[in-house]
């Protein structure tokens, strides 16, 4: 924890430095870092045994033997399979791979939608909010379907139909929920704003969710083991109870922030609002049902350009600082009790490179 906390916070001070014209480059240097951290890193996430042990059995006589016989998807599988004549040294140069591929899309993303006195912030709550830097760290097929995703958005403003459709469809064949995507393309399609009335009626379903979540579990559990029944063992997992208290609170007044100010975004800006809407309309019920935390993980990336957005147009300064004090609170709140969770203390806990691996000098 100590190594990764560490960490985590020069490269927020990289990025808040990133601010002035002449220091941008910064923030490639905070990503940087990150790249290092990732592609160096060794049994870190609770996945990470599991893709190395199913990398070192994969048969080059029988690959399609493999596809069939594992959870993966063939997109993984025939990813696992060109890095697979390198031996175990293959999966690790894999991982680089996949975590360049990952901090370009996300210096990308942030690059594109925040404004540079807020890449801070954007950089701080990517690496922070447990379920978005760490858990992608862990859940290594679904960290591809998403930066797909990401990549997406770009389509998605331009109303690009083909383009949008070949990035899910790569996303898909990483991870099968990314299949869920597919309609997210109507977001884009019509340029509407979320009026009063709109805005009401999804604030009314997100709390309806809150307090009601758990009487729609059966229809949800049910839908999934008939029609994604890669994932039913999903089910079979609790999610989080869901509380009554401060954090609740808190995340519902970001969820009215983001409603209201929604429509004072450009039309570009407008489309990863309504992706961070959609977050959060998801989140009650995933923590309900675990698989659909997986499906909010697909649209939470949005939330680190959007709050960053919201904090610009929030003109009272008292209110602005107010709001981001309470905000950093909560999310280290949550950063501190992810690493001393019984779920994940035992493989987040401790950061380990490569170099500690006997494996790399077989």
């Amino acid at each position: 924890m100590i190594a990764t906390t560490l960490l985590s916070f020069f490269m927020v001070y990289l990025a808040f430095f990133a601010r002035f014209k002449n220091f941008e480059f910064l923030l490639k240097v905070s990503f940087g870092l990150l790249f290092i951290f990732l592609a160096l890193r060794y049994d870190f996430g609770n996945d990470y045994n599991a893709y190395l042990k199913d990398f070192t059995r994969l048969s080059f006589s029988d690959f399609t033997r493999y596809s069939k016989t594992t959870q993966f998807e063939p997109g993984w599988t025939f990813l696992c399979y060109l890095f697979r004549p390198f031996g175990v040294k293959g999966f690790f140069a894999m991982t680089a791979v996949l975590a360049l591929f990952n901090c370009v899309v996300y210096y990308r993303f942030i690059k594109r939608y925040v404004p540079p006195p807020y890449y801070w912030l954007a950089v701080f709550l990517y690496l922070f909010t447990p379920e978005l830097m760490l858990i992608h760290a862990s859940a290594m097929r679904q960290s591809v379907a998403i930066s797909l995703f990401l990549i997406s958005i770009g389509f998605l403003h331009k109303k690009n139909v083909i383009g949008y459709f070949i990035c899910i469809g790569l996303a898909a064949l990483f991870h099968l929920s990314a299949v869920i995507l597919l309609p997210v393309f109507l977001l884009g399609l019509f340029n509407w704003k979320i009026n009063k009335a709109t805005a009401a009626g999804l604030l009314a379903s997100y709390i309806i969710f809150v307090f009601m979540g758990k009487v729609f579990k059966k229809q949800i559990v049910n839908l999934i083991t008939n029609y994604f029944e890669r994932y039913a063992f999903y089910n079979t997992q609790s999610g989080i109870e869901i509380g009554t208290g401060m954090g609740l609170l808190f995340c519902t007044l970001l969820f009215v922030l983001i409603l209201w100010y929604e429509q004072y975004q450009t039309k570009e800006n407008a489309i990863v609002f309504k992706l961070a809407i959609v977050s959060y309309l998801l989140l009650p019920a995933s923590l309900i049902i675990m698989i659909l935390g997986r499906s909010a993980m697909y649209f939470q990336p949005a939330t680190i350009v959007v709050i960053p957005l919201v904090f610009t147009n929030i003109k009272n300064d008292i209110v602005r600082y107010t709001v981001m004090f309470a905000l950093i609170s909560i999310t280290l709140l949550s950063f501190n009790g992810f690493f001393h969770s019984k779920v994940w203390e035992k493989k987040f806990g401790t950061y380990q490179t490569i170099f500690s691996s006997q494996e790399l000098y077989k």
